[in-house]
């Protein structure tokens, strides 16, 4: 019999797995943004390009909470200003713009989160709401039929 594997104590199952995932989706959205923004370098300014980022912010906020899009936010300021902002080469968080730009992925993060969480929120109780009409549907025709 194959044990389950390790998670932190009081954590549930799939807690890792989703974190994990959380991690994969941050990670390959920003390089995939950083990707595209080189390849649209040119043909728009890099500066305007940067709100590429937000895709996979969006992203993150939607699937796994406020938490992992903050961390997906701070990689993609850090990437774009590694990749794309002078000095490109190195880490050079300087400029009040660029903290800026990091300020407005962070509220879009927990913005996009809260509202993906309150509709998701709403999704469960309506089914609750299903379910309790499901259940007195068929208590009255057993009434009615008895």
């Amino acid at each position: 019999m194959d044990a389950a594997p390790p998670t932190p104590a009081g954590a549930p199952r799939g807690a890792s797995r989703r974190v994990l995932d959380a991690a994969v989706v941050g990670i390959a959205g920003t390089v995939l943004a950083t990707l595209a923004i080189g390849l649209l370098d040119g043909l728009a300014p890099v500066v305007s390009l940067g709100v590429l980022y937000v895709l996979p912010v969006l992203l993150v906020a939607t699937r796994s909470g406020a938490v992992a899009a903050s961390a997906t936010a701070i990689l993609s300021v850090l990437a774009f200003n590694v990749f794309h902002l002078p000095p490109t080469g190195r880490l050079a968080l300087s400029d009040s713009r660029h903290w800026a730009v990091l300020g407005v992925l962070l509220v879009v993060a927990v913005v996009a989160a809260r509202i993906a969480e309150q509709s998701r929120r709403a999704s469960v109780r309506a089914e609750e709401a299903r379910a309790e009409a499901d259940l007195v549907a068929s208590l009255t025709r057993a009434v009615l039929l008895g």
